[in-house]
């Protein structure tokens, strides 16, 4: 069966110490979408938080080693002062009241699919201890997938199955942010295609992203 998935060209981005997931998603998104912002690298993010917003509560951290508070607003600020520079910021989950109700709407497929492409910038997940992104999505036929991108994890980023993705963070999340692109430089692309059978798409619980890539590659030379 003919599969697609598709992502943006966004390189990998490991965290550089424990509490820089949210920064790392920041650098990644800054460097890869070619932000017109002095901010590129997890350590002037975090900088930048300490010097210039924890400092107004006397709570900075001289060893930058910081955690955002997802509560708070902080984390709206840092997006706007760091990175909307060329986005407008669009909050995915207005109530979160409606607790999974919101979040399996705002997870269909249909939704993803559309929102990725149209603003062409991926999603910011903030969960209640850790940051992520949404970068891709596809389907095998069987199932449907979100690319997850998270800092946290060495061996590379994996499109999970969307129930997968929500059994594993969806009591978490905070709160989704779409950073909606002004113009149109940066674009999602289709990565590879798999021949899926039913039998071996029950068994995979992940695609790693790297492996569609390399399919990708070795489709282009021959």
């Amino acid at each position: 069966m003919h599969t697609n998935f598709y992502s943006f060209d966004i390189d990998y981005e490991h965290q550089l110490n424990t509490n820089w997931c949210w920064s790392a998603c920041f650098s990644w998104i800054s460097k890869s979408l070619k932000l017109n912002t002095e901010f590129k690298e997890q350590f002037q993010f975090q900088a930048y938080y300490n010097n210039c917003i924890l400092n107004e509560t006397k709570i900075a951290d001289t060893k930058l080693n910081l955690v955002v508070d997802t509560t708070s607003d902080h984390v709206d600020r840092l997006i706007n002062d760091t990175l909307n520079l060329d986005y407008e910021l669009i909050d995915l989950i207005q109530n979160q009241n409606e607790g999974s109700h919101i979040l399996n709407k705002v997870f269909s497929f249909q939704n993803v699919a559309y929102k990725l492409r149209t603003h062409n910038a991926p999603w910011i997940i903030s969960t209640e201890y850790h940051m992520l992104l949404i970068s891709g999505f596809g389907s095998d036929g069987f199932r449907n997938y979100v690319l997850v991108s998270d800092p946290n994890i060495i061996e590379n980023e994996k499109y999970l199955p969307i129930d997968t993705f929500l059994e594993k963070y969806g009591n978490g999340i905070r709160k989704i942010w779409q950073l909606k692109h002004k113009s149109s430089d940066a674009a999602i692309t289709e990565l590879g295609s798999l021949n899926f059978s039913k039998q071996n798409s029950s068994l995979e619980t992940y695609i790693l992203k790297s492996e569609l890539k390399r399919l990708q590659q070795s489709t282009n030379l021959t």
